[in-house]
């Protein structure tokens, strides 16, 4: 999720508070894996939890789900799921982040 936000120009401060309260914090965004499959066909599925809290009130709580797959021609390997996986985390976190982006544009 650093990493997707970073790539879309904000400037990521690690913390351990839901608070948006930092000098110059224009919003707390937070996520929570709630589910991870993956299937004997190298497809796979992650869901999270996204969430958006600015100047204190929680703006955006969403759930966003994607799926992946690596579509090995052998047969399924701990690799190919594990690819499979990446490939879904990273759909659900760019979904996320897209409307994070126009969240915080509007405001």
């Amino acid at each position: 999720m650093k990493t997707e936000l970073q790539n879309s120009g904000y400037v990521v401060t690690l913390g351990s508070s839901s608070k948006d309260t930092l000098p110059g914090a224009s919003a707390a965004v937070s996520g929570v894996i709630v589910d991870v499959t993956c299937n004997s066909g190298h497809s796979g599925k992650v869901a999270l939890i996204g969430k958006v809290r600015k100047a204190g009130k929680e703006v955006l709580s969403k759930n966003y789900s994607a799926q992946g797959s690596a579509k090995s021609p052998f047969d399924p390997t701990p690799e190919a799921c594990a690819k499979s996986l990446a490939i879904a985390l990273a759909a659900s976190v760019k979904h996320f982040v897209a409307e994070v982006d126009g969240l915080l544009a509007a405001q």
